[in-house]
């Protein structure tokens, strides 16, 4: 019987996985409030305050919050010190606590050179022993290798690797393609660990070379336009299922940036990331439907999928006696398509109306092409 206990004891899976996501806006507009209290995971990281470090003076800026939902962490954004940061941040995350008593966690994302991570786990030492709540912090992969990571991984409450990244050379891939492998060197740390996956894209511009000459994140645009890019769904999902069925030991969560809000176009939707976390790609599919209106047809397309739909062209096929593209569709009278030509992407659910068409008996068939040649 006791043999029995023991042998069920060292065979029950492990709980699931936890899932998080970050909450990076600056300003909380009511489209952030939406999105934090209609969010269905199991916690939130919220951006609290960032710090500078101008001519090693510490400026503090704190970000205006409301009332968090229940399992908050307060993450505080820091560029690299050239001191001991402790004397501004423990001050800071007892002003952050008192005014947000809900918060469960505080976390630092400090991207410190890989030689200094000695300092670092000195200072979350010290932090903690004052703090009422965890101190967390964010890492990169390129500390797996330092000899002082035992000690860090050690002296925080838990350790968020982060495996989305930006390389100047390959801008298109935001997922480190070394991701696993580095998830799995974290877990020999014997450590709580969790992964941040990217959920988001960014706006960026190259050189005549190729290389990277500017970037845009959450908000705004280059100047000129640029390029953009967003982090592959298929990639990440695959990670996703990889991460489940062979679950690195001491992995407990998993953190997307960033927390999806309406109106975010850098951001994947939320019903791709509801696709992703099952460890499945977004679907993507769409319908095309005429409606009759006094004699002509007005043709609307629906995003059915789970993905953001890249503007399809629309075939016509059929003798047409008049017809017209709207809000960025042209009509091509001579291949009897409606091209998109100044049309974003169309959200999951949503729906435009592309253009009109008069048929000229039996109304047309009409085909949605995902074929570039068509274009």
């Amino acid at each position: 019987m006791i043999l029995g206990l023991l042998l069920a004891c060292r065979t029950a899976p492990p709980p699931p996985l936890r899932e998080e996501a970050y909450v990076w806006q600056r300003v909380w507009s009511p489209a952030v409030e939406q999105a934090v209290a209609s969010s269905d995971l199991d916690a939130l990281t919220v951006l609290a305050a960032e710090l500078a470090w101008p001519d090693g003076t510490p400026r503090v800026t704190e970000i205006a919050l409301p009332t968090l939902p229940a399992n908050t962490t307060l993450a505080i954004r820091s560029a690299p010190p050239a001191d001991d940061p402790t004397p501004i941040l423990a001050p800071l995350i007892r002003t952050l606590l008192a005014a947000h008593p809900e918060a469960t966690a505080v976390q630092l994302d400090i991207d410190l050179p890989t030689a200094r991570l000695a300092e670092y786990a000195d200072w979350i030492t010290r932090l903690s022993a004052g703090c009422p709540v965890p101190v967390e912090i964010t890492a990169l992969p390129t500390w797996l290798s330092s000899p002082a990571m035992a000690d860090l991984t050690a002296a925080a409450a838990r350790t968020i690797l982060q495996v989305h990244w930006l390389d100047p050379s390959a801008p298109d891939h935001l997922l480190d393609p070394d991701a696993w492998e580095h998830l799995r060197a974290l877990s020999l740390f014997d450590q709580p660990f969790s992964a941040a996956l990217p959920a988001y894209g960014y706006q960026v511009a190259r050189d005549p070379d190729g290389g990277l000459a500017g970037i845009v994140a959450e908000q705004g645009h280059l100047v000129g336009g640029g390029e953009e890019v967003m982090a592959d769904p298929v990639a990440v999902a695959r990670l996703v299922t990889a991460l489940r069925d062979d679950r690195p030991e001491h992995l407990t969560g998993l953190h997307w940036f960033r927390l999806p809000v309406d109106g975010d176009l850098r951001a994947w939707p939320i019903e791709t990331l509801r696709a992703v976390r099952q460890g499945r790609p977004p679907t993507t599919d769409a319908t095309i439907t005429a409606a009759d209106d006094g004699g002509a047809l007005t043709l609307t397309l629906k995003n059915t999928g789970e993905a953001r739909l890249s503007p399809p062209t629309i075939v016509i096929e059929g003798s047409v006696l008049a017809a017209d593209g709207l809000g960025g569709w042209r009509w091509s009278a001579s291949t009897s398509r409606l091209l998109p030509e100044d049309v974003p992407p169309l959200p999951p659910g949503a729906s435009m109306v592309v253009g009109w068409l008069r048929p000229l008996s039996t109304p047309p068939a009409l085909r949605l092409s995902y074929d570039s040649s068509d274009h």
